[in-house]
């Protein structure tokens, strides 16, 4: 049996050293894997809504934001939040984005195994 990726993200916060690791989904049996300061983390899931554009992390620069459009020159009704990075991108729903809040928070105040 080989686990697989059955979900937008992976989330640690890891809270003693400061840093939060995000995976992002690509396939079944593929994603992505970050770390970055909590610093960083917060402020993305703070501004997700409004927009996080051309931020540096790193001196990879993160593009987090909501979409209520499709890619031009369509430009159809949509909803969902666009992430990009060292030109990497994914569409994931906000249904998605509203549980990577709540895991965040919860992981903020709740003491996790690997703390």
């Amino acid at each position: 049996m080989i686990p697989l990726f059955d979900q937008a993200f992976k989330l640690f916060v890891f809270k003693s050293d400061n840093e939060v690791s995000i995976s992002l989904r690509i396939t079944d049996k593929c994603c992505r894997s970050f770390m970055m300061p909590l610093e960083d983390f917060t402020y993305i899931i703070n501004n997700w809504r409004t927009g996080v554009n051309g931020y540096e992390i790193d001196g990879d620069r993160w593009w987090w934001e909501y979409r209520d459009c499709g890619p031009r020159p369509h430009c159809l009704d949509a909803d969902f939040v666009s992430i990009s990075t060292g030109g990497w991108n994914w569409r994931v729903g906000v249904d998605e984005m509203i549980e990577l809040e709540t895991q965040f928070n919860a992981q903020l105040i709740q003491k996790n195994h690997w703390d």
